[in-house]
């Protein structure tokens, strides 16, 4: 799997994915409960564009975590690889794909067995969010050990380029980098992937965003500014002027 996240999409701003995890890095997974409903289309309820396998209920089905895993591994077939991809570009974070993508595996596979294959896919984008949000705790626990000496092996972040690149981090630094942009506010994060992520006009950006472009500016800006000031508390690396400035 490669770690590249999808094409641009239109911004939305919701609640901390992470209120929705586990709660903490490592505890026990607690099943999604789901309200009954009909049995739609293939994909019907689902976001636009989400096309699982025909069949896709069948892989779900019986009660072995493993088994259950073993058959999404082979293949995608919920196709959880674009379901990840626009959860961490509509909430505008920079996490690795892979491991949300991993995490939330583990958490179906977990689940599936204990409330039954659901029937149409927002059980499983429930789980895709939760993925998100224990990822966020992971690494927000992960950054914070640094600072007591502890450091954990450091993931892949070749996804990450869009904020090496205008911050001119990388490493270590990237890492801090990204939980810090992570905490910011939701607005912030927003207005900054449209500006400087999905490369859009100023215009185009602040439309998307439902801001003028002035307050667009504003947010973007405060979003690296917030970003280099918590690394600058952080103590762990100095921080410079970055390479890139986002202007309103």
């Amino acid at each position: 799997m490669t770690n590249d996240i999808t094409q641009p999409t239109s911004v939305r701003v919701s609640d901390d994915p992470a209120s929705r995890s586990s709660g903490r890095a490592g505890a026990p997974l607690q099943p999604v409960r789901r309200k009954p409903a009909s049995r739609p289309a293939e994909g019907s309820a689902s976001r636009p564009g989400w096309r699982p396998d025909p069949g896709w209920r069948d892989v779900l089905a019986g009660r072995q975590p493993d088994q259950i895993l073993t058959r999404l591994l082979d293949g995608d077939p919920l196709r959880l690889r674009w379901l990840v991809a626009q959860e961490i570009r509509g909430s505008a974070y920079f996490l690795n794909a892979d491991r949300v993508q991993l995490r939330a595996l583990a958490r179906i596979a977990h689940d599936v067995p204990l409330v039954g294959p659901p029937a149409d896919g927002r059980w499983i984008r429930e789980h895709v969010a939760g993925a998100v949000g224990d990822v966020l705790v992971e690494e927000r626990r992960a950054v914070s050990n640094l600072k007591h000496g502890v450091r954990e092996e450091d993931p892949p972040l070749d996804a990450l380029d869009a904020l090496a690149g205008p911050l001119g981090f990388e490493g270590l630094d990237l890492r801090v980098a990204c939980d810090a942009f992570n905490r910011m506010e939701p607005r912030d994060r927003h207005a900054f992937f449209a500006l400087v992520v999905e490369r859009r006009s100023l215009d185009d950006a602040a439309e998307a965003c439902a801001l003028s472009p002035a307050e667009l500016g504003k947010r973007a800006r405060a979003a690296l500014l917030g970003t280099l000031e918590a690394l600058k508390k952080s103590w762990l690396i100095p921080v410079s002027k970055p390479a890139a400035e986002v202007r309103p």
